[in-house]
């Protein structure tokens, strides 16, 4: 009933499927972890809250495919948060859907690997960087906000968000590659990017993006008095009679 701490924590060729698992819904009962972490295949991690809090950088992650949610409660995700000054990297795609996990200091690298996950947060107000590399990322959540101090390095990386009424706030200092937006979205403040995908619809605001993919038989709006900028190509392609796009504006006139 209290916290746990590691340096480098590995699992390797434990039998019949190991669990590790903890009390839920008290953030002090942990594991707080100073190194890398290695778990091992058809392991169930159900730990439910994890610090990373290495000073250093070249941390390692390896799931190695092992689960991670909470085992008491099915299908619920766990909380994951670094909360050091150092460096994370991804050795292996990382394939949690309904797990949160939040940058509050330091580096999470995906380096190029696989992501799913609910939602990537940030908390505080510390140096805290994402490094994002060719990785394709999934997120389920329903929003896309971060804290002040947030360093984003895209990559050529491709945010996909699959939430319906997803609401993504961006920053004038974030430069994203590729977002796409598979349900209904709202792009709010400053949203800068190489490619935007909106597959259901949505509405923009300030920003700019190489190109702009537009679904047919979707509406998509205009905040008045801001300026989105396409510097290449509007793609929006519509299928003859039926499929029309509608571009509008959210006040008559502006």
């Amino acid at each position: 009933d209290v916290a746990a701490t590691s340096l480098n924590m590995k699992w390797d060729s434990a039998q019949n499927k190991p669990l590790l698992t903890s009390i839920p819904y008290n953030s002090a009962i942990s594991l707080n972890v100073y190194g890398s972490f290695t778990l091992q295949p058809e392991m169930n991690y159900s730990v439910y809250y994890t610090y990373f809090k290495s000073s250093l950088p070249a941390q390692t992650i390896t799931t190695n495919g092992a689960k991670l949610e909470f085992s008491e409660t099915g299908s619920r995700g766990i909380y994951i948060y670094f909360d050091g000054t150092g460096e994370w990297v991804l050795q292996d795609d990382l394939i949690a859907p309904n797990t949160y996990l939040s940058i509050n200091q330091g580096t999470f690298n995906t380096n190029g690997k696989q992501v799913s996950l609910e939602r990537i947060a940030s908390d505080g107000f510390l140096q805290k960087t994402l490094a994002l590399g060719s990785s394709t990322v999934r997120l389920s959540g329903s929003q896309w906000r971060q804290m002040p101090n947030f360093n984003l390095n895209a990559g050529t990386s491709n945010i996909i968000f699959t939430s319906a009424s997803f609401s993504f706030w961006g920053e004038a200092n974030h430069q994203f590659y590729n977002l796409t937006f598979e349900k209904s979205a709202q792009l709010l403040w400053t949203v800068n990017a190489n490619t935007i995908t909106l597959k259901d619809g949505g509405s923009l605001s300030n920003g700019a993006v190489n190109n702009l993919i537009l679904s047919p038989n979707r509406t998509y709006s205009f905040e008045a008095n801001k300026t989105f900028t396409i510097n290449q190509s509007l793609i929006a392609y519509s299928t003859p009679c039926t499929g029309f796009i509608t571009l509008n504006s959210q006040t008559a006139g502006n």
